[in-house]
């Protein structure tokens, strides 16, 4: 997929396998990011587009049904390998998802469905593995940079899971045991598209960092195939810019309400108030969090547009966003009428930062609004 700049790119159509042991659609969903079940994909007619396979070997249900086969809910198999070699000797499955990546999709591959690997990569998986806490390194100069940590703790709480054995050959590592120096995460290319595989995932009590980490390994296919580095896919998707010296991980040290702000921040606490004053009467009161971000769209302005104009505006219209270095933007989410900022048409994706006064214009002038910030 082609990349115009930052922001100027739509996010690739997603697919999600259902939830088993992690739950890729559920992180997906809290960074407001929409996908399609596994089922809804047409992987032989597909040149692009990313695939997340959870894990847990019921995937196999879904990607059987992407391809219109039937699963006998009565087969048990202790192998997936097996059990798709065994049942499918025409190999329509490993074909299909093949043929997917090869020919410019993306996918990132969880643990137990790294089985999936091997039946057409040479991808090979050591499973006599024990529940562990693993002293991990962190490989990937970008992952580095916006956890801001070389090395980190990472958990491992089911058994028998999926530790890489063999690789395939220009694969990159992302993360790797501190002590033995076992890859547990690796990206590489195949053919026109990209795989990742990643044997941590998320599980009960994960810490803040597995949480920042699980997302930005989630984020690293989308950036592959649309030619973007990961920072800018982080923005794209959160509206969240990260300045220099800046991490994805608050710091311990800023979550009192007594800490000054970082330099050049224009807030001088860790929440702020925004009010869009709207034209003909009404206001619309949204308090923000460092780092949250808020979407607004045609329901919010029920009680301020008349019925007949408000269909002008898009479902989820707008976003704000307000940054932990202090900075408040406004993002236009790709809605079908526009928005306007001072006059100016933000392109879609664009996210510019916002001042108290400024004045936000939806859906050509159907809903005008001046921005309040305390």
């Amino acid at each position: 997929m082609a990349n115009n700049g930052l922001g100027s790119y739509e996010i690739p159509p997603i697919y999600v396998s259902e939830s088993g042991y992690d739950d890729m659609g559920e992180v997906l969903q809290k960074l407001e990011v929409n996908y399609q079940g596994i089922d809804q994909a047409n992987l032989p007619a597909m040149d692009d587009g990313v695939l997340m396979i959870n894990c847990h070997t019921k995937w196999r249900d879904d990607a059987i049904g992407t391809l219109g086969k039937a699963l006998d809910a009565a087969v048990d198999s202790s192998s997936l390998e097996s059990f798709i070699k065994d049942t499918f000797s025409n190999d329509s499955i490993t074909d299909s998802l093949d043929t997917f990546i090869r020919n410019g999709g993306a996918a990132i591959i969880s643990d137990y469905a790294g089985e999936l690997l091997t039946t057409f990569t040479a991808s090979a998986f050591d499973t006599s593995t024990q529940t562990q806490t693993v002293t991990t390194s962190v490989d990937d100069p970008e992952l580095v940079e916006l956890l801001g940590k070389q090395q980190i703790e990472i958990e491992f709480d089911l058994g028998g899971w999926y530790k890489p054995k063999t690789i395939p050959q220009g694969s990159t590592s992302l993360l790797r045991d501190s002590t033995t120096g076992d890859i547990l995460a690796y990206k590489f290319s195949h053919g026109r598209g990209d795989i990742v595989y990643t044997a941590f995932h998320n599980h009960a009590q994960a810490t803040e960092v597995e949480q920042a980490l699980l997302k930005l390994l989630l984020m690293i296919p989308i950036a592959e195939t649309t030619g973007t580095n990961l920072k800018d896919t982080y923005t794209t998707i959160t509206g969240e810019t990260i300045q220099s010296g800046d991490t994805v991980i608050q710091d311990s040290s800023e979550s009192s309400t007594a800490t000054a702000p970082r330099p050049g921040s224009t807030a001088s606490s860790r929440s702020v108030t925004v009010k869009l004053d709207i034209a003909g009467g009404g206001v619309i009161t949204e308090e923000l969090a460092s780092g949250q971000r808020v979407r607004f769209g045609r329901d919010d302005f029920i009680e301020h547009v008349a019925e007949g104009q408000r269909q002008y505006i898009s479902g989820t219209h707008f976003a704000l966003g307000y940054q932990r270095n202090g900075t408040l933007k406004i993002q236009d989410l790709n809605s079908s009428n526009g928005t306007q900022l001072n006059g100016r048409e933000l392109s879609n994706g664009e996210s510019q930062p916002l001042s108290g006064g400024a004045e936000v214009d939806l859906a050509d002038g159907v809903a005008s609004a001046v921005i309040r910030i305390s």
